[in-house]
């Protein structure tokens, strides 16, 4: 696997701050209050929660995203080239870091499709699973959606990734559709895709 080195994030990214579970909700919305935006250029204090502390919003450095999505996916990560094409066609990158001083070590990323939003991936690499990046980078994509104007956000998961499922379905998604041997695995088997939904307001 490449090294991953550090990210190029614009320095207009927004800073998401994971707040504790329970907190209070944005008035009419039903996406989890677990990502608080970091408006102007100060600091934001990191949160103990789940042992995560940052979500950076608009990273726009292709190789450096490709890198982390082949720690977290494999022979199945996405190349550079097609991640900039994703970039370049209005999609927005998040990253997730264990704590501030740490590089990031997941990323998410959705775009805008009509009045909704579509999770196109979401990932964490392997030395980082089990900390809260992916819940992290889940309500931060559902967060920006809301505030964006979307009103549900899509999402299409393998019916063999039993973490994944498990993720999506605690924040509130259910299933609406699927598509048959979707997804190719070793040895010439598949996985169908399943498709998902969570109203945002």
């Amino acid at each position: 696997r490449r090294p991953i080195r550090r990210a190029a994030i614009p320095r207009d990214a927004r800073r998401h701050r994971v707040r504790p579970a329970g907190g209070g909700r944005r008035r009419g919305a039903l996406y989890p209050p677990a990502c608080g935006y970091a408006r102007g250029g100060g600091r934001r204090r990191a949160s103990s929660v789940q042992s995560v502390s940052v979500v950076f919003r608009g990273a726009t450095d292709a190789e450096f995203l490709s890198a982390l999505h082949a720690d977290a996916f494999g022979p199945a990560a996405w190349s550079a080239a097609s991640i900039a094409a994703s970039l370049t066609a209005g999609a927005i990158a998040f990253l997730a870091a264990p704590t501030e001083s740490e590089p990031p070590q997941a990323l998410a990323m959705a775009r805008a499709a009509g009045d909704e939003s579509e999770l196109l991936t979401l990932g964490v690499g392997a030395q980082a699973r089990r900390r809260g990046l992916g819940r992290a980078l889940l309500d931060a994509a559902m967060a920006d959606a809301a505030e964006s104007g979307a009103v549900a956000m899509i999402l299409e998961v393998a019916d063999d990734n039993a973490a994944a499922r498990a993720l999506y379905e605690a924040a509130g998604f259910h299933r609406i559709g699927g598509r048959p041997f979707y997804y190719r695995r070793p040895y010439g088997a598949t996985a169908d895709a399943i498709i998902m939904r969570r109203a945002l307001f």
